[in-house]
């Protein structure tokens, strides 16, 4: 039994949270989304064979706007499934038709061989009745480009995806969850791997729950995105690219390029220079890049990213998830 999500778009995608919360081809669409649970929404993505996914948003072949992508993997499907099920419908009772607008059909086929038809209409989303929905639309060109990003090769995921945290951090990243400091759609893979996008969206969103506003210029010197919450920290001067016109949001990031990233956050946040007279004492310190080391002993004396259990700070290793999650919460708690 498979499960397909075919997308012809023109102005792209976004949902599926139906078949996930095994609503039935009768239910309210918006009724099922708004009940399910993060729970259910894994049980179901397990029962996801195949994701097919066909943009048509220009007649422009092999491009973002024109491409197919299919695939059977695991962690894809998961993720697919998850941002889908964090999308925000709102039922406007307004309906757009025409013949020359952007249209995107996903037809979702479920183990048991049923298969429902969603999708969007002029960026609108519509529901196996042809009910539509009102969407965000920085949803809706986040998805898109995550689905590109996949097509491209240019997002790795981890071979598994989970959405429990790790014993040790699921207090702090529940009451992380219950302050907001973690949109629906960052909501997975907590032990995993965390790419500078994901990074760049979780600061982001802390700024504007202490009501910091975007940053009042625009420029984006990147060549590989035009991610708002990327431009707005890199004009905070929070973020910077790996090379002079390129930030590779999909890469993984490490701990001591996290540290750079949050301490400049810090800085922003208390309007003060984030610098420590104490030197970390990790065994590894030598291994810390020159450009880090005062972001790692500032975080360090603070207590908001530290080493191992080892007084190791393993610099070059990718950081995970929850550990950037943890951190971003002892940094809100300290600015309060």
């Amino acid at each position: 039994m498979y499960k397909k999500i075919l997308f012809f778009v023109w102005i792209l995608v976004l949902s599926g949270a139906i078949f996930v919360c095994q609503a039935s081809a009768n239910e309210d669409y918006k009724a099922a989304y708004s009940f399910c649970s993060s729970e259910q929404m894994r049980f179901q993505s397990e029962f996801v064979y195949e994701i097919s996914v066909s943009v048509t948003i220009y007649p422009i072949k092999d491009s973002e706007y024109c491409y197919d992508f299919d695939t059977e993997e695991k962690n894809e499907v998961a993720y697919i499934v998850h941002l889908l099920n964090s999308m925000n419908l709102i039922d406007d009772g307004k309906v757009i038709r025409g013949a020359d607008i952007p249209v995107v059909n996903i037809n979702i086929t479920t183990t048991d061989g049923y298969t429902q038809r969603v999708g969007f209409v002029a960026g609108r989303f519509y529901d196996d009745s042809g009910k539509q929905y009102d969407i965000d639309y920085t949803e809706y060109n986040r998805f898109l480009n995550f689905i590109y990003a996949l097509k491209t090769k240019k997002i790795i995921l981890d071979d598994e995806v989970t959405f429990e945290a790790s014993e040790w951090a699921k207090n702090d990243i529940d009451t992380a969850v219950k302050k907001e400091l973690v949109p629906s759609f960052n909501q997975i893979n907590y032990t995993g791997k965390i790419s500078r996008l994901e990074v760049c969206q979780l600061i982001d969103n802390l700024l504007a729950n202490y009501g910091i506003e975007d940053a009042e210029t625009k420029d984006n010197p990147f060549t590989d995105t035009k991610d708002k919450t990327i431009i707005n920290l890199y004009n905070y001067h929070i973020v910077n690219g790996k090379t002079e016109n390129e930030i590779f949001p999909y890469d993984y990031i490490t701990r001591e390029e996290f540290a750079e990233i949050l301490s400049n956050v810090y800085g922003l946040l208390k309007g003060e220079e984030e610098t420590s007279e104490e030197t970390t004492c990790y065994v590894d310190r030598e291994e810390i890049s020159d450009w880090a080391k005062d972001s790692v002993d500032f975080l360090g004396s603070k207590g908001i990213l530290i080493g191992d259990t080892n007084n190791k700070f393993r610099p070059k290793e990718f950081i995970t998830k929850q550990e950037v999650i943890i951190s971003i919460l002892r940094l809100a708690n300290m600015t309060v």
